[in-house]
């Protein structure tokens, strides 16, 4: 049961109810459900020790004619030596990889323009160390990032760098014909408490959250003006 208090079984058995799931949706309308996530964030320390699951989990996507990715908060570590091999392993069993890249507390005091050309930097240097070797069946190496607007201030300037950072990777999306994320629509108070390690994580939506109660609403206010991007 998707409750039980074993890891191992709550795993499997999340596992075999998202398979139940695709199939189901694919027999109704195929392609529905083009890709399993797995796991869905993790670091890449933790997706070594779960080589036996994901081989299973591969096998399974790609016999029902789905791909399978995964997405990682420390994608920068494949492109170092000290893992290079076991990435490379482990990566084969994957069709697209999800680099997950936020900005520090530093990236912030000092503008989105310098993070932008080093999440940049550090994306062409992964899609190479995967697919430098390949010449078909090439991993699709993808991006999720954002900016916070600072702690829901009225200012005028984290606007901008807010607006400078989506609208240049809408841009950049299209010329390199890469899939790019953009974390999030809406800000979430409660992503303090689940992502602690994120500065300013509750700060990322392009739309504001007000903190009022009203039960009618308005909840959200759009930081960004919707022609500007």
């Amino acid at each position: 049961s998707l409750s039980s208090s074993d890891p191992k079984q709550r795993l499997n058995s999340e596992i075999e109810v998202g398979f139940e799931v695709a199939q189901a949706a694919n027999k109704i309308y195929e392609g529905t459900v083009p890709a399993i996530i797995f796991p869905s964030s993790t670091n890449l320390t933790e997706l070594l020790k779960q080589r036996k699951v994901i081989i299973s989990i591969s096998k399974r996507s790609r016999a029902g004619n789905m791909k399978i990715g995964v997405r990682l908060n420390d994608c920068s570590l494949l492109s170092s030596r000290n893992f290079r091999n076991a990435a490379k392993i482990m990566m084969d069993l994957y069709d697209f990889i999800i680099c997950k890249t936020m900005p520090t507390e530093e990236d912030y005091s000092l503008g989105s323009e310098s993070f932008m050309q080093n999440v940049i930097q550090k994306i062409l240097e992964v899609d190479k160390v995967l697919n430098q070797s390949r010449k078909e069946d090439k991993i699709a190496v993808m991006l999720e990032t954002g900016w916070p607007n600072g702690s829901n201030r009225n200012d005028s300037n984290d606007e901008e760098e807010m607006k400078k950072l989506w609208k240049f990777f809408g841009q950049w999306a299209k010329a390199e014909r890469r899939g790019v994320f953009m974390h999030e629509a809406f800000d979430n108070p409660e992503k303090q408490k689940e992502e602690p390690n994120l500065f300013l994580a509750e700060n990322y939506g392009l739309w504001k959250h007000l903190g009022v109660n009203n039960e009618h609403g308005p909840w959200y206010a759009r930081k960004v003006p919707e022609n500007s991007l």
